[in-house]
């Protein structure tokens, strides 16, 4: 079977472009998003609605609870919520089919 190969020559400055681009919305998306996230911060980055994020909170909870080794501090009377953003990105790629999927009033 004969081989074929091909060649791609980019232009170093096209390629020092893509690579900055990338490079600034990376630390765009960490300068914008901290962290430890709030509530308001994580319905933002997350892509979720309000509702359909806080039943989330709800249905996950046992998994999500830090203490239990989740990603979010459930707060008590008088305080927030604290999200860690690296744990929460873990959370929704692995549940995101299902937080797509469930139904929210």
């Amino acid at each position: 079977m004969p081989q074929m190969q091909a060649n791609l020559n980019l232009d170093d400055e096209y390629f020092k472009t893509i690579v900055n681009e990338e490079i600034s919305k990376a630390m765009k998306q960490l300068v914008t998003y901290p962290a430890v996230l709030t509530k308001e911060k994580a319905i933002e980055y997350s892509g979720f609605g309000e509702k359909r994020l806080m039943k989330t909170f709800r249905t996950f909870k046992d998994e999500l609870d830090v203490e239990n080794g989740g990603c979010i501090y459930y707060p008590t009377e008088g305080q927030g919520y604290k999200i860690n953003r690296k744990g929460f990105d873990e959370f929704l790629e692995k549940y995101m089919l299902e937080i797509i999927d469930m139904k929210v009033n």
